[in-house]
């Protein structure tokens, strides 16, 4: 299920909005950046929100010596950001998981709650988050869930999704577990339940003193009226009946709904005989690319080119995109998709982006590729994947080494061909980069087709 705070169609959301903005008007050091300019102590000073009853009946006297928003600390493993384990009066952080109060020992179903500041409940203790108050309509109801709390408070919505995607793959999914997230984040789920928090401040005619400066960061209040939304929301799934069944790692459900589902909901594998696979970045695309796919097709029916959609390269991923579909676009039996967030990608295989060989560098090859190899591959009938030579890049080496020790025994072969030669040396994307911040055309003529050449300096006269 997937909830949001958004405009609704009686426009509440832009009224609401101004009521906030209406709050601070008086503090702002420039008017024209509106709310933004307020300076951090007079939004969130303690003694301001006491005074403006936003503590209500939970105000105690040890919230005068709390700092407000809770403080919180994050950290950066493989390129992913994490929050610290906290141990506050407040507030407790384990492994990412913020404490929700009122867990049982023993329960059949886990509850997923992801989310930015709303989920995680900075202005609020442990016992007075959304997760501890869905916990406790659990409790009361009888009904064996366990809630966890995954909220992750940092603004950045791009870092919010790589944690959100990180965690969600992790997860050990049984079959009956639900999973409650923020579509800020930007998923593309569909077909799923969706509720807009705008209609609820609306039916409830929630008063203002109940936030700070934003629909998202809410009191105890607001959190307990959300909380029971969602448990009325849920409430006939729970009721239904669950296996125990585990759930792959990977949660195929999950990839299926969030990739194979938006990317392949109308390609039929049967009637395409042998299908391969190439993952290529394209930075940009070369005659080499072009080579490589060529080889491949000496090989099989019907290949799928997996662009890699992470923004990480000179060029950006629709640049890119456009350079590949330009390079096959005489070729009827020849597919081109996002990689998305399974395939290469800032979740799976960070290392690729940042070229660092570290401890980790074997699990995220073996991570990624085991996500290829159990989730998409079967479901794809893709029986070979091709990759080109590296005799340079150790992670990209590092990759393909991976790829021919895991990919065979998933029924996938790995066919690795030689680069394409101009007399000595090897077409490459760095080359053709070089050339290009050489202002070296003549060069870079023989290294790119005239596709990505029209792409780059667009038709020549």
């Amino acid at each position: 299920m997937a909830y949001n705070v958004k405009e609704n169609q009686s426009g509440y959301y832009a009224a609401f909005m101004e009521r906030i903005r209406a709050k601070y008007r008086d503090y702002y050091t420039d008017p024209s950046q509106d709310q933004g300019s307020v300076p951090f102590a007079v939004k969130y000073s303690t003694d301001r929100l006491r005074k403006e009853g936003f503590f209500q009946d939970a105000y105690r006297e040890e919230y005068d010596q709390q700092v407000f928003p809770l403080p919180f600390s994050v950290y950066m493993q493989s390129g992913i950001y994490k929050l610290c384990d906290a141990d506050e009066p407040l507030l407790h952080i384990h492994h990412n998981e913020r404490m929700t109060v009122g867990q049982p020992e023993h329960y059949e179903r886990g509850v997923y709650l992801f989310g930015l500041c709303f989920a995680y409940g900075p202005f609020v203790e442990d016992k007075h988050t959304i997760a501890s108050f869905l916990q406790e309509f659990l409790n009361q109801e009888g009904i064996p869930c366990r809630v966890v709390n995954y909220g992750f408070p940092l603004i950045n919505l791009e870092h919010a999704k790589q944690y959100l995607v990180e965690q969600l793959l992790q997860l050990p999914l049984k079959q009956g577990d639900i999973v409650i997230y923020d579509d800020a984040v930007g998923l593309g789920i569909q077909d799923i339940g969706y509720i807009n928090l705008t209609d609820i401040y609306e039916d409830y005619q929630l008063p203002m003193n109940w936030f700070t400066d934003s629909p998202r960061h809410t009191n105890h209040k607001v959190n307990q009226i959300v909380a029971e939304v969602f448990f009325q929301s849920i409430l006939p799934v729970l009721r239904e009946s669950t296996g125990n069944e585990i759930i792959q790692k990977t949660s195929s459900n999950f990839v299926e709904l969030t990739y194979l589902k938006r990317y392949f909901s109308e390609f039929d594998p049967s009637a395409h005989g042998t299908i391969g696979s190439i993952v290529m970045n394209c930075n940009p695309f070369t005659r080499g690319h072009r080579y490589l796919i060529e080889k491949a097709l000496e090989t099989v029916d019907f290949l799928i080119l997996f662009v890699v959609e992470e923004d990480k390269s000179l060029f950006t991923f629709e640049e890119r995109f456009a350079m590949v579909c330009a390079g096959v676009s005489d070729l009827a039996n020849v597919m081109v998709v996002p990689s998305g967030a399974f395939i290469l990608s800032q979740q799976t295989f960070p290392q690729y982006f940042m070229k660092i060989v570290d401890e980790e560098l074997v699990n995220s090859t073996e991570y990624d590729i085991r996500i290829f190899a159990e989730q998409i591959a079967p479901k794809l009938n893709i029986s070979y994947r091709f990759v080109g030579e590296e005799p340079e890049d150790q992670v990209t080496s590092a990759y393909n080494e991976a790829m021919k020790r895991i990919l065979p025994s998933n029924g996938v072969k790995v066919v690795e061909i030689p680069r394409k030669r101009i007399g000595e040396q090897c077409v490459s994307e760095s080359r053709a980069r070089k050339c290009l911040e050489e202002n070296d055309l003549e060069r870079l003529r023989d290294l790119i087709p005239d596709s990505t050449r029209e792409i780059l300096f667009f038709r020549e006269e």
